[in-house]
């Protein structure tokens, strides 16, 4: 069982990935964002993949729309990691 997560990330993402007893898969992230980059969640997806967490830095979002789209083509659940997301707003409606 393997769980996609960016590169850049605190070690309890990676963590709590193996206390589960999953294979943490860690991909590139985009320069100009320092998000977790959709291309390289993409390219990451197996059919040992289990879930994609991408993780919210630095008060800014990850592009949710576009990995949105890769989870539900793969089937995949996508678990978000908000501890950096204090004040971050995605797409806020009123």
């Amino acid at each position: 069982m393997k769980v996609i997560t960016p590169s850049q990330t605190w070690v309890s993402t990676i963590n709590i990935i193996t206390l589960l007893g999953a294979e943490p898969v860690m991909v590139d992230i985009d320069r100009d964002t320092l998000m977790v980059s959709a291309e390289s969640v993409k390219k990451a997806i197996t059919p040992r993949t289990k879930a994609i967490i991408p993780v919210h830095y630095a008060g800014a979002p990850c592009d949710l729309d576009a990995l949105r789209a890769i989870a539900d083509e793969a089937g995949i659940p996508l678990i978000e990691d908000a501890a950096h997301a204090i004040g971050t707003r995605y797409k806020m409606n009123g």
